[in-house]
């Protein structure tokens, strides 16, 4: 058996911070309970006119998306701070949600992000509101 320790390079919930800016201001969520994001590849197969098999498979388009789950009484308190008023973050156009762990060995910042939707609401005896917001960015850095 092998004695390595992977501790740097396995990541708990604990060792990420995000932050977004949306209008004025970069803010760090303080409640977040989930964040995702992800990259996808558009991909096609080619064909030979008379072929059932493709004969190559060739990526085109580059997607940047995600969502993050966040206490609804945090982000309500932001959107009220940004400049120009808005009355939900899904009228932010050009933001930046940076991922970055804490000790550094790992960041994602996506630029020329759109809010694309700011879902919420609440049942009976809840504890808590939460908002999920869905994102796509234009780029990566």
């Amino acid at each position: 058996m092998n004695n390595v320790n992977a501790n740097a390079l396995t990541y708990t919930s604990s060792d990420y911070k995000i932050s977004f800016t949306a209008g004025a201001g970069s803010y760090t969520p303080l409640t977040l309970e989930e964040v995702k994001y992800n990259v996808k590849k558009e991909s096609e197969f080619l064909h030979v006119v008379g072929s059932d098999y493709p004969v190559a498979l060739k990526g085109n388009a580059v997607t940047y998306e995600g969502n993050f789950i966040i206490q609804a009484g945090e982000l309500e308190e932001y959107i009220k701070r940004i400049t120009p008023k808005v009355d939900f973050i899904t009228d932010i156009i050009d933001g930046v949600i940076a991922i970055t762990a804490y000790n550094n060995s790992f960041s994602k910042t996506f630029n020329h992000v759109i809010f694309d939707s700011h879902d919420g609401g609440t049942k009976a005896k809840d504890k808590d509101s939460k908002i999920t917001v869905n994102w796509k960015a234009l780029s990566v850095k």
